[in-house]
C-alpha cells in the first residue's frame, strides 16, 4: 500500500469514525417518570481491539551459564504492523497486529471477574548509547569481558551474540 492510499484509507477512517459518533450520541431523551434501575450484575461482556504503546527506557538483565549483566535505559518502541486491510480487517490474520481481547462476567454491579490478552510488541531500538553492568565470558566475540557502568553501542553485531541460553 503505497503513501498515498494510506493517506485516503486513514482519511476515510476518521471520516467515517466521527460520522457515526455523531449519530450514536445525538439522541432524543424521552421524557420518564419512573427512573429505570439497571444492573450489570450475571452479564457478560467481551471487547477487542488494536492499541499502540509507548515505553520509557527499560532496564534489561540478561542471565544465562556465561553472562550475567544488565543493559541500562534501553529506549524501545512498539512495532505496529504496516496498515491494511488484509491484516486488521481479515479474521485469519486477528493476532498479528498488537491487539487487546477480554472477556468477562460481572459478579455483581460493581465487581466482574475477566480473562484476556494484551499483545504488545517490545522492539529495542538499535543503533543507541547504554550502560552496561555485569559480566560475558566464553562468547567467542569482543563483548567478553567485565563491565562497571561502562559504554556500550548497540548494533546488530551485539544483537547476533551468540551466548547459550538457559
Amino acid at each position: 500500500m503505497n503513501k498515498h492510499s494510506k493517506l485516503i484509507f486513514k482519511s476515510i477512517l476518521l471520516i467515517s469514525s466521527l460520522f457515526i459518533s455523531a449519530f450514536v450520541f445525538t439522541q432524543e431523551l424521552a421524557p420518564s417518570t419512573t427512573p429505570i434501575e439497571l444492573s450489570k450484575k450475571g452479564t457478560f461482556y467481551v471487547y477487542w481491539g488494536w492499541n499502540r504503546s509507548l515505553y520509557t527506557n527499560s532496564d534489561i538483565s540478561f542471565q544465562g551459564p556465561n553472562y550475567d549483566f544488565t543493559l541500562e535505559k534501553v529506549a524501545a518502541a512498539d512495532r505496529p504492523s504496516p496498515l491494511s486491510t488484509e491484516v486488521y480487517l481479515n479474521p485469519g490474520n486477528f493476532t498479528i497486529p498488537q491487539y487487546n481481547f477480554r472477556i468477562g462476567y460481572f459478579i455483581n454491579d460493581r465487581y466482574s471477574i475477566s480473562l484476556g490478552a494484551d499483545h504488545m510488541k517490545y522492539v529495542m531500538k538499535g543503533y543507541q548509547h547504554v550502560k552496561i553492568n555485569g559480566t560475558i565470558s566464553n562468547s567467542g566475540t569482543d563483548y567478553d569481558g567485565n563491565y562497571s557502568n561502562s559504554d556500550l553501542y548497540l548494533t546488530p553485531k551485539f544483537y547476533c551474540l551468540s551466548i547459550p541460553m538457559d
